[in-house]
């Protein structure tokens, strides 16, 4: 049972690992507004970064995940996009997006090693 568990944490954490697009160019943003909110009751912080294409044009992208760590004004992010797209094709590239499919790898490979141990219990 340990076996199942743990290849499928593992294969999750395949599914989800973000993958490198064709094209696509990677920059940094700034953050330039934080804002405060709520996700699934809990307290979080939103943040807007500015980011510019390869032509130097400005662009505002709002992150799709917020959490409990409040951004700083200033901070550097880094992002990626189409640049046929930049508006809705770009992308953080750094932060929990970068360490949730390792956790799920650990898991997986936690319930791999421990499965021999569980079945004796």
């Amino acid at each position: 049972m340990g076996l199942v568990v743990g290849l499928m944490f593992i294969g999750t954490a395949v599914l989800m690992s973000p993958r490198a697009r064709p094209g696509e160019v990677c920059c940094h943003g700034t953050v330039v507004e934080v804002s405060h909110g709520y996700a699934y009751g809990e307290p979080a912080w939103r943040s807007r970064v500015e980011f510019r294409d390869t032509s130097g044009r400005p662009w505002l992208f709002e992150p799709d995940l917020s959490g409990p760590a409040r951004p700083v004004v200033g901070q550097q992010v880094a992002l990626s996009y189409l640049p046929a797209d930049p508006r809705g094709t770009v992308r953080r590239t750094d932060g929990p997006i970068r360490w949730y499919p390792w956790l799920a790898a650990g898991l997986g490979v936690l319930a791999i090693v421990s499965a021999p141990f569980m079945s004796q219990a």
